[in-house]
């Protein structure tokens, strides 16, 4: 589904990605594993549109794109999940999940096709359309910005270190959200720097350190928590 090609990105005379080359095959899981440094924001920031690289190609469905910028990979079907989630509190999570993409009717909000549309989005997730997002906990909240994501045509999600701030069980949640939308063929890319992370929720994972490609391994099962 995605594949790079020697990408490098350069500041000045400092290399922050050096020459990274991989593939993403639609309908999994894919580990980004690294140290602080290692380039991982880096590589993210490009692959979401933020960053433009200094050479290299990305080829998304057998089509290179040509301009690389957020609105392109998002066109395109990349979105970006940060490790924060953007949510506005004081809105519910109905109204988070159609931000910016509110329907409407004769220039007046359409409520009923939003709430229906969040029902369908939001059904089997245990979130509360009606609630305040303020209120929701921390993986709720992450949910919600990974659904906004696919309603906005994404069908390649980059989490950005998500389980920050997660407990062991909101992690296994949220792990387990990954997989049902896995299952319907979303496409992952999971940004780490925990071994144990990428063996338990990935299907491949490709290694950075220093900026350039350390390792990797296309079958995660193959591969244990030392290496």
């Amino acid at each position: 589904m995605i594949e790079v090609k020697n990408l490098t990105k350069r500041y000045g005379t400092n290399t922050a990605l050096n020459n990274v080359s991989f593939t993403v095959e639609e309908g999994t899981i894919v580990g980004f594993l690294g140290p602080n440094g290692a380039g991982k924001s880096t590589l993210v920031g490009i692959i979401s549109g933020q960053v433009t690289p200094t050479s290299g190609r990305i080829i998304l469905n057998g089509r290179v794109l040509e301009h690389v910028d957020v609105k392109a990979m998002e066109a395109a079907g990349v979105f970006l999940v940060t490790q924060e989630p953007m949510i506005i509190d004081n809105m519910t999570a109905e109204e988070n999940l159609m931000l910016g993409i509110w329907p409407n009717k004769k220039g007046f909000i359409d409520w009923k096709t939003l709430r229906g549309n969040a029902s369908r989005m939001l059904e089997g997730t245990n979130i509360d359309a009606k609630a305040l997002a303020g209120h929701l906990n921390a993986v709720a909240r992450r949910k919600l910005n990974i659904l906004r994501a696919m309603f906005s045509g994404g069908r390649v999600i980059i989490l950005d270190e998500p389980t920050a701030a997660l407990t062991v069980a909101d992690r296994r949640q949220l792990f387990d959200f990954m997989h049902k939308l896995k299952a319907t063929g979303v496409t992952f890319i999971f940004i780490s720097h925990y071994n144990d992370e990428i063996l338990e929720i990935c299907d491949a994972v490709t290694v950075l350190r220093d900026g350039s490609l350390a390792g990797g391994s296309d079958n995660v099962s193959n591969m244990s928590s030392e290496q």
